[in-house]
């Protein structure tokens, strides 16, 4: 595998249908595309945030992160899938290429698992997160008991009397 081809990080997808087919993570020119991305992601900083305003606030919060999660769904399927000869389009499957499947005739499951390993290459899930995570891999290697330049660490000096 050259370099080039382990930094694409092109991954294999399993369709309902038998198909099976390439992604690849979300990237910049993704978010750029998504715009207007909401400042509520995680649940528990939504409790945090929902707290305390009057219901109108609260369903337009809500609201905009429902759009927000339908555009990147959107994204993930019209943008990250690679495979030659399969892409995902949204426009009628009427006015549709023979290499060009409507997002609107994808079935349920298939659409979830694109999305699903589109967002976990893309460090958007708990799995994909924790990857992501360790950027600096030789500082996670320090053996116990060492500083992070691989010294033994002191011992603390006995109490005195």
């Amino acid at each position: 595998m050259t370099p080039a081809q382990r930094y694409r990080k092109r991954l294999e997808v399993s369709l309902s249908s038998g198909e099976s087919i390439q992604v690849r993570p979300l990237n910049k020119t993704d978010w750029l595309f998504l715009g207007d991305i909401p400042n509520v992601i995680g649940s528990g900083e939504a409790d945090r945030v929902l707290r305390g305003r009057s219901e109108d606030e609260k369903r337009k919060l809500i609201d905009s992160n429902v759009e927000f999660f339908e555009r990147l769904v959107k994204c993930a399927l019209t943008r990250c899938v690679t495979t030659p000869g399969f892409k995902v389009v949204d426009k009628p499957a009427s006015q549709c290429a023979e290499d060009e499947i409507a997002f609107e005739e994808m079935s349920q499951p298939d659409q979830t698992a694109i999305t699903t390993v589109v967002m976990r290459a893309s460090g958007l899930a708990r799995e994909g997160a924790a990857g992501q995570a360790a950027t600096f891999p030789q500082e996670q290697e320090v053996p116990a008991g060492t500083g992070h330049d691989g010294a033994a660490l002191r011992e603390p000096s006995p109490p005195t009397a």
